[in-house]
């Protein structure tokens, strides 16, 4: 239930908006938890099966990282990887040499399907993927 609390969202915040500086990761996914849930309707269930290893909520839980990772401004359009705009939410709350390593390791998984551009990329590291899925 905890999952699909309501989250505060900060006056003034468009649902593009990219993340603010200033604000933390889990400050920043905050602001366009609410906004992701909605837009992709993701249920607590979805949430369960997918840390429980049911692949079949890897689509919606899929959709709704690529709306946070979106919305963090994480990728362009051409869905490459903004690996300055990734070190500097990340390094908020993961030490910036995991962050590194992880973009060394990690950003060529990018996909290219819609709900698909950037799970694999956060499965990659398990780490960076349960501080983006929270």
């Amino acid at each position: 239930m905890k999952f699909l609390a309501a989250v505060v969202v900060i006056s003034g915040l468009l649902s593009g908006a990219l993340a603010q500086s200033s604000l933390s990761l889990t400050e920043n996914i905050a602001m366009f938890k609410d906004i992701c849930i909605r837009e992709t309707n993701l249920t607590a269930e979805d949430l369960q099966k997918f840390n429980s290893g049911d692949q079949s909520a890897e689509k919606p839980i899929g959709c709704y990282a690529d709306c946070i990772t979106q919305k963090l401004g994480f990728f362009g359009q051409d869905h490459t990887v903004d690996q300055k705009q990734v070190t500097e939410v990340l390094s908020t709350e993961i030490p910036r040499e995991h962050v590194q390593e992880f973009l060394q390791k990690c950003a060529d998984k990018v996909g290219k399907e819609p709900c698909g551009i950037s799970l694999n990329w956060l499965k990659c590291d398990a780490s960076v993927l349960k501080k983006i899925i929270q």
